[in-house]
């Protein structure tokens, strides 16, 4: 049987732990023992919410994000015990899920002979860090540790992503080893195309869906989000109202004459952004009849990530 140990860092803006939370825990302690800590100060009766299913839980802001949540928790576990896992899941509480089991997708992993894996990857050799397994051979490993120990406070989630989860496959392949990843969607995005991916069986809804009004332009239709996930996963509607309710977003705001009318422009545009698209502003974007002809902000690789 595999041995794991989780790590689900959080955050709340306002120092609570929300119940989509507890639910995350409790579906993750069926397969790992779960420490938590959050970037945040959180109150005892807070973190006592996690009592049943976590191993630890702790509180108090440190400003390095997840990937400094995963340190601290390194921290307080220690180096010697951590290796005595068989795998590690890196996770956190950006995200609804489950949607569907996991226990397929762990232990389509544990099987693999890759030695780390991600739920997913975008189309450059770039893994997401809401979800990736590191097995044995890598907690062992110098380049973890030396990995873990560069994590500094960042000003902001932007230096986080170009400074650690970018690297992450670069830190694998530094000490000779293999990486894959369940969902290997080239172009699509957890983000705008989230009904994709949940049709697809993607297990995890991202939060950043409902909560970047900004980019609720780019987003696939959102006012039937209850229908939506009602006919496609057994996930629990009352845990998205919580959540909305815990951050000032109003559900009912979706279903609005006006958000509606809105989200018909969205709709449209995006339909004319895959087809016909010219972009000269901050850098150069040129599509037609759907074919990219030329697109100055694409990153390219020689490493793409392997399907798991």
């Amino acid at each position: 049987m595999t041995k794991r140990i989780c790590l689900l860092a959080g955050f709340h803006s306002k120092g609570q732990v929300a119940d989509y939370v507890v639910y995350y825990a409790k579906h993750l302690a069926v397969f790992a023992d779960v420490y938590y800590l959050a970037d945040c100060a959180m109150a005892p009766q807070e973190l006592a919410k996690l009592a049943p299913y976590t191993k630890g839980a702790w509180g108090f802001r440190h400003k390095k994000y997840d990937f400094g949540s995963w340190q601290e928790l390194i921290f307080k576990i220690g180096w010697d015990k951590l290796a005595e896992y068989d795998e590690c899941l890196f996770t956190n509480d950006s995200v609804l899920a489950p949607l569907f089991d996991l226990a397929p997708f762990m232990q389509k992993g544990s099987a693999s002979p890759a030695d780390a894996w991600a739920m997913n990857s975008f189309e450059q050799d770039y893994m997401g860090s809401f979800f990736f397994v590191l097995k044995q051979k890598v907690l062992q490993s110098d380049v973890f540790r030396q990995f873990f120990l560069s994590v500094q406070p960042q000003p902001e989630v932007g230096d986080v992503i170009r400074k650690y989860e970018k690297a992450l496959p670069g830190m694998l392949r530094s000490g000779g080893f293999s990486y894959a990843a369940a969902f290997t969607e080239g172009d699509k995005s957890v983000f705008n195309d989230w009904k994709f991916f949940i049709r697809q069986g993607f297990p995890l809804l991202k939060l950043q869906v409902f909560n970047r009004p900004r980019l609720y332009a780019d987003r696939e239709w959102l006012p039937d989000w209850e229908a939506f996930l009602t006919a496609h996963t057994g996930y629990p509607l009352e845990l998205v109202y919580d959540y909305f309710s815990s951050v000032g977003i109003s559900a009912v705001g979706f279903h609005s004459l006006g958000f509606k009318f809105k989200s018909i422009w969205w709709a449209f545009n995006r339909w004319r952004r895959k087809f016909f698209r010219f972009h000269f502003r901050h850098h150069i974007i040129i599509v037609v009849f759907g074919w990219t002809l030329y697109d100055d902000d694409r990153e390219s690789s020689s490493f793409p990530v392997p399907h798991l």
